[in-house]
């Protein structure tokens, strides 16, 4: 009871898919022609797809698997109190993903993979599932590296990976609201990310 189950994120990563893609056709910050959009969401959800297959034998479950063997074995079994645990557990994941990123961004070989998520012709809560498999594959494999390292448990790296997925989503979403740039000092929001 109270816990958190593979359904229980697939509900809420549904839910807040729907959400967002209700307050970007409602109140879009961009207008992109009909075509723009539906060739977007088409070759989003197409990827999507592909690589649900792709997160779902090689990331998630995977991922799920490593931090049941691992967990509190790592650096973070030093460590007495979970909150703690989970805030070092998030910070640490976050900041390998902002440098994996960057790198995406930098290194050809990488770009080569990453470009795909930035050829979308029109940026809305779709694109964050434009991915390319070899990108996703990569990922996971660094995700494995700071479970083991650190020996997060099974329900944390599953709510870490609720809330990246979660956020990833929003600051996709073709949409603008009012304190978007105070958020922004804590978050990454759409007006950022555009």
């Amino acid at each position: 009871p109270g816990e958190l189950t593979g359904e229980l994120v697939a509900l809420a990563l549904v839910l807040c898919f729907v959400t967002l893609l209700n307050l970007e056709l409602r109140f879009p910050k961009l207008a992109y022609t009909t075509w723009q959009k539906r060739s977007s969401y088409q070759t989003n959800i197409n990827l999507f797809l592909l690589n649900s297959i792709v997160i779902t034998v090689f990331s998630v479950s995977t991922l799920l698997a490593i931090a049941e063997r691992y967990s509190g074995s790592g650096l973070l079994s030093y460590l007495s109190n979970p909150a703690l645990k989970a805030l070092v557990s998030l910070l640490a994941i976050d900041l390998m993903l902002y440098l994996w990123h960057k790198a995406c961004h930098r290194l050809g070989f990488l770009w080569l993979f990453h470009r795909v998520h930035h050829n979308d012709s029109s940026m809305n809560v779709s694109t964050a599932f434009r991915l390319h498999f070899v990108e996703i594959f990569a990922t996971a494999c660094l995700k494995v590296l700071m479970i083991v390292t650190l020996g997060i448990d099974k329900m944390l790296v599953l709510t870490i990976e609720t809330l990246i997925f979660l956020c990833t989503m929003f600051h996709h979403t073709n949409t603008s609201f009012k304190h978007e740039r105070f958020l922004g000092c804590l978050m990454i929001v759409p007006l950022l990310h555009r």
